[in-house]
């Protein structure tokens, strides 16, 4: 057996579960519980399986809480006095 994601345009709702009926002893339709949490689920779930890749590759480097503020305070300040508040 195999598992689909399909979207279907409201309007043709009604046609897609007619044609669907013909087949369900085939066919098993079931909501995925995730986007009903979550409509973004999937997209946000595949960037962040790209960024853990990265940082198992090396190509990404997380920072610590400490260090990203510390880092941003460092531009903030280099920003200020380039381009004044």
């Amino acid at each position: 057996m195999q598992t689909l994601s399909v979207r279907i345009e409201n309007d043709f709702m009604g046609e897609f579960m007619s044609y669907i009926e013909k087949f369900k002893d085939k066919i098993h339709l079931q909501r995925d519980e995730n986007l009903e949490y979550d409509s973004y689920f999937y997209e946000r779930k595949e960037r962040l399986d790209r960024i853990d890749d990265g940082v198992k590759k090396g190509d990404t480097v997380l920072l610590s809480i400490d260090e990203f503020e510390q880092r941003s305070q460092a531009l903030e300040t280099k920003l200020a006095a380039q381009y004044g508040d």
